[in-house]
């Protein structure tokens, strides 16, 4: 927790940290607890080979994990929005009713089921987790047949969400 508390003020400790936020700053493609993990885990291996011990290893990547978990946590928050991906012949009607009962913004576009070859809408909306249900209770209730995936965001950006930096 000190750690995740020391990147939210943009410092470091000195350590392998330092590398991770480096590499942070230079392409954030990961989490700042994911690349820490990485570089950590490097250690250990190294440390490992060197003093030929592998339960000291094996303790270490589970407090590296737990270490990692906390980090993102603390540093960018927990994650309390999904992406919502219906396909569906109904979208529209889905769509207009995820808009009135959630007050969600929403996506479509055609597309066409390449397995069926049938022509399908997409609908895409982020919402927050205690509104999943009531968007899963919608598509039901009008296409019990519709394809949905829902994904974790790390970050959402825009109106009714964190404003644009």
């Amino acid at each position: 927790m000190g750690l995740s508390l020391v990147f939210k003020a943009d410092g470091s400790t000195g350590g392998s940290d330092l590398l991770a936020q480096i590499i942070y700053k230079k392409r954030p493609v990961s989490s700042i607890g994911q690349i820490l993990l990485v570089i950590d885990r490097l250690v250990i291996i190294t440390n490992a080979i060197v003093f030929n011990s592998i339960s000291v290893a094996l303790y270490s990547v589970i407090a590296l994990y737990i270490s990692k978990k906390t980090t993102d946590v603390i540093f960018e928050g927990v994650n309390y929005t999904k992406a919502v991906n219906i396909i569906s012949k109904e979208g529209d009607k889905i769509a207009k009713e995820i808009i009135d009962k959630t007050d969600r913004g929403v996506t479509t576009s055609k597309c066409i089921g390449v397995y069926t070859n049938e022509e399908y809408i997409h609908v895409i909306s982020v919402v927050t987790v205690p509104q999943l249900p009531a968007v899963k209770k919608i598509v039901k209730g009008i296409d019990k047949t519709a394809f949905i995936y829902i994904s974790n965001t790390r970050e959402v950006l825009g109106l009714g969400f964190k404003q644009n930096v």
